[in-house]
């Protein structure tokens, strides 16, 4: 059994994005995987079209850079990434039991019960592992001090209509 698995291990590839961060990430997985498992991944660099294509129609070995993030602010927001066998988290995950948990957190109309749902779904994916979290964006921007309602929020939109200019503003 372990000469299958390290047979197995010897062909990993690494399909990743012609993205400026993606290679980084890349050799960095290279070496830490060589490093701590002894394992070497072969990175494979794609362009971003058949790279995204490849990745929706699971047409990749062994693991795939993905990423992305909620348009709203609720723990859904990525589980319904993974419900259903639905294409969007680019694994081919698929699990009945999951699912059910998923729309029974969903019909939950008390707020505090349909979190703690949500939470034994995040759980129970956590346990299945259809993703590994390697990297965790940070966005970075300056911003004139005199510019208003652009504040940090937790998904990182900055809906310019809600912008101002503070003309009151003065240097101290």
């Amino acid at each position: 059994m372990a000469s299958q698995r390290t047979g197995s291990l010897l062909n990993l590839r690494w399909s990743f994005p012609r993205y400026p961060h993606s290679k980084p990430i890349a050799e960095m997985l290279q070496q830490q995987w060589q490093t701590n498992l002894n394992v070497s991944p072969k990175p494979v660099l794609q362009e971003f079209n058949v790279w995204l294509q490849n990745m929706f129609t699971l047409e990749y070995s062994a693991v795939m850079e993905g990423g992305g993030w909620p348009d709203y602010l609720d723990p859904s927001g990525f589980l319904d990434w993974f419900a259903n066998g639905s294409a969007n988290s680019g694994t081919g995950y698929k699990d009945v039991t999951f699912d059910a948990m998923w729309s029974e957190a969903n019909a939950t109309v008390d707020p505090a019960e349909r979190m703690r749902k949500l939470a034994l779904c995040e759980r129970h994916l956590l346990k299945a592992m259809p993703i590994i979290p390697v990297v965790h964006n940070l966005w970075r921007f300056l911003q004139k001090p005199f510019v208003r309602g652009m504040e940090a929020n937790a998904l990182d939109k900055h809906p310019f209509k809600y912008a101002w200019i503070d003309t009151n503003w003065r240097p101290q």
